[in-house]
């Protein structure tokens, strides 16, 4: 949970609402 970064690795959780990796 948190912030939410188009990030691979840091968090794994794909948030669909936002469409980014969430953070968590």
């Amino acid at each position: 949970n948190g912030p939410s970064k188009p990030s691979l690795g840091l968090g794994g959780s794909i948030s669909g609402a936002v469409g980014r990796y969430e953070v968590g």
